[in-house]
């Protein structure tokens, strides 16, 4: 479990790096080896009282939102272009928002309650606002939304099943404009929403009835223009799906219960499989206190990283049993070298310093021939000798490095 046991949220996968992130409890971190190490990264806010959901946009360029958990009517919009060491808010309103994703052409959504959301075309340095322009009986929420070959479009549902069908917004020009889509026979709420090639879309979401909950798989191959509906689960609510290959898929959830309260005992985490591309599916209780939220899968396409509430994070090869995935421990993070020791004059910083790290190299006389504060991965080129690094923390040692450049 997280050293906080924050409800993980954020987990995302980009340029070989996993990012996950806590909603409530300001931790944010970064991994190249699924979580066998890990480097800290800079969160948005110092405060413990708020929610904070992150997107990647790019190595060094993250957006985020923020809200205060005792007003959910309020959300702010963060950016960070220097891998999380300085955050500024871009955006502020009396709203909430249910996800951040980042889409194609620096494009970013930050869908929201009460058919809200924002928009970013500039990798979220600025936002445009739409409030209550929808105003469609049983889409109170949207949930996600995809970027496809043609058109952008924006999904969502309700809880309440008696409020009618959840249903999409597709935007042939960029958000100007949309076109509202009735999601028949679906009375499911729309969790998640990817591609899996041109015009063949796919998602997951559950349905609320007589006080259970109902996992479902629907696709489809027209871009969206009509879908089919295959019933996963009784139970349980679905949260997040992915596909191995077009055969193989996966989707994680669990027995539902209210986000803002602790995790009850009875919490189920369930994950479950196909092989027929989401014909058949069978599901596994794997009796982790935790509601999954997030799925990805590294760039080996074989190990899942799965994150929950309740601070709870599995490492998974997806060609062995459920069983064997494991619960990912946290120890130290990785400590920033300088590789390859020894050197033919060019070394590199392997991972990122932690906000506040600095790093001082010397030569043997005791002379600063270089420092760095708050750095990304990068390479410097020294003259031939020995020296030795020096990485303090707000001041303090916390390890030292000798280096020979031959």
């Amino acid at each position: 479990a997280l050293p906080d046991s924050g409800n993980i949220y954020t987990l995302q996968q980009f340029n070989n790096k996993t990012f996950i992130g806590t909603k409530n409890t300001n931790f944010f971190a970064v991994s190249t080896d699924g979580f066998i190490t890990y480097t800290l990264l800079n969160p948005v806010t110092p405060n413990d009282s708020v929610d904070e959901v992150y997107g990647i946009i790019d190595d060094t360029t993250f957006v985020a939102y923020s809200g205060d958990q005792a007003d959910p009517n309020y959300g702010e919009l963060y950016q960070t272009t220097d891998g999380g060491t300085t955050w500024s808010m871009k955006f502020d309103t009396l709203s909430i928002f249910t996800q951040l994703f980042a889409t194609k052409n620096n494009i970013i959504f930050a869908p929201g309650g009460v058919d809200i959301y924002c928009i970013s075309y500039n990798k979220g340095a600025s936002w445009i606002y739409s409030e209550q322009v929808f105003n469609v009986l049983g889409l109170c929420d949207f949930y996600s939304g995809i970027i496809t070959s043609d058109s952008m479009i924006i999904i969502g549902g309700t809880d309440f099943s008696s409020l009618g069908n959840p249903g999409f917004f597709r935007s042939h020009n960029l958000g100007m404009s949309w076109v509202y889509t009735e999601l028949q026979p679906i009375t499911a709420l729309v969790t998640n929403i990817k591609e899996w090639a041109q015009d063949t879309l796919y998602a997951c979401g559950y349905i609320p009835a007589n006080g259970n909950y109902y996992g479902y798989y629907i696709i489809s191959d027209d871009n969206g223009l009509s879908w089919s509906i295959n019933q996963i689960t009784n139970g349980y609510r679905l949260n997040d799906i992915i596909f191995r290959d077009r055969a193989n898929g996966f989707v994680v959830g669990g027995i539902d219960y209210l986000w803002y309260q602790p995790t009850p005992a009875n919490a189920d985490g369930m994950i479950g499989v196909t092989s027929d591309s989401g014909q058949t599916w069978t599901t596994y209780s794997t009796g982790i206190a935790t509601l999954f939220q997030k799925i990805v899968l590294l760039e080996d396409d074989s190990t899942a990283i799965i994150s929950g509430t309740n601070g709870v994070l599995l490492r998974w090869n997806t060609f062995s049993p459920i069983t064997s995935a494991e619960p990912i421990q946290f120890g130290k993070p990785e400590m920033p070298m300088w590789l390859p020791v020894p050197s033919s004059g060019k070394i590199l910083l392997n991972a990122p310093m932690s906000p506040g790290m600095r790093c001082s190299i010397y030569d043997l006389q005791g002379k600063k021939v270089f420092e760095i504060q708050n750095a990304l991965p990068g390479e410097i080129t020294l003259p031939t000798g020995l020296y030795f690094a020096r990485f303090e923390q707000s001041g303090l040692l916390v390890h030292t490095q000798k280096l020979v450049i031959e």
